[in-house]
């Protein structure tokens, strides 16, 4: 009797410990499971991302659309047609002009940008102006600028313009001097022709400026110098990138204050949003005295 007993019960443990290896197995198959849904989820979410936000060497144009705005300060048309054109992370619409002269004007440099310092006098000479005439700054006329300067915040203006010129005539020639000295050892072009200079504009606090090229004719090799801020809260990026080169972000520091860049090719802006009081820049362009030779078949 005790050894049927004892049978019984050797069967009762080994039924107990397949119960319980069928219960872990059970437990093991359904994480096993859920870790495939989840890993399946987020192939789905990348793969989506992936093809909603096309890099600007995969771009295919799609159809595109009249926009009857204020004119970009560099067209001189109302009637401007926009394309989209995709990019990481920001949507970037360019005009049908612009487009071409990303898609097709040719480079002057080997990087599109580059980044200088102002020498300490004209520094210092640049900031001590602005602060003392700023005051006088006015309203920027909008169709200055188009649809390309916008802000949420409707209690001020977009930008105010303090026009150099006016309050400064010397500094503004020696700095569109200095300027000239930088482009031409920096592209190695020559024969510059200084085609504008056009600031201080100060940008007001949720301003952005949507990303373009500018003005193909005569923007062609250009300088933004940051003049001064005021109360920035985060630092506001300028976007840059070419057909050759993806977006990345710059910020004026204390390494530099100035950006060369070509104007015409180089699609910039500053699509997020400034958070501060006031961002002021001053803007110098040139371009090569054969330019429309150059680009003759293109436009």
């Amino acid at each position: 009797m005790n050894v049927l007993k004892n049978h019984f019960f050797k069967i009762a443990i080994r039924l107990k410990k397949s119960i319980n290896i069928i219960k872990m197995s059970n437990t093991i198959f359904y994480f096993l499971f859920i870790c495939f849904i989840l890993i399946t989820i987020l192939i789905v979410i990348k793969f989506t991302q992936k093809s909603s936000s096309l890099d600007l060497e995969q771009y295919q144009r799609p159809s595109q659309t009249a926009l009857h705005a204020a004119p970009h300060q560099h067209e001189q048309d109302h009637h401007i047609p926009q394309t989209a054109l995709y990019t990481k992370p920001h949507a970037v619409l360019l005009t049908d002009i612009e487009y071409k002269t990303y898609n097709s004007f040719p480079f002057l440099t080997t990087t599109g940008y580059k980044t200088a310092k102002l020498p300490v006098n004209l520094r210092s000479w640049l900031t001590s102006v602005w602060q003392r005439n700023r005051a006088d700054a006015i309203k920027e006329d909008p169709s200055s600028y188009g649809p390309y300067i916008v802000n949420s915040n409707k209690a001020e203006p977009s930008s105010y313009l303090l026009d150099l010129t006016s309050i400064s005539a010397t500094l503004k020639k020696k700095l569109e001097t200095f300027i000239l000295d930088e482009l031409k050892k920096w592209s190695g072009v020559g024969n510059l022709v200084h085609t504008a200079t056009y600031g201080i504009r100060e940008y007001t606090d949720q301003a952005l400026l949507k990303s373009h090229t500018d003005r193909p004719t005569t923007h062609v090799l250009s300088a933004i110098i940051h003049v001064g801020s005021i109360n920035v809260r985060k630092p506001w990026a300028l976007t840059v990138e070419n057909r050759r080169m993806k977006p990345r972000s710059l910020y004026f520091d204390d390494t530099f204050d100035i950006i060369l860049y070509e104007s015409s090719s180089l699609v910039h802006g500053r699509p997020l949003p400034f958070q501060g009081e006031r961002f002021a820049n001053l803007f110098i362009h040139y371009a090569p005295a054969d330019w429309d030779e150059q680009i003759k078949t293109i436009l």
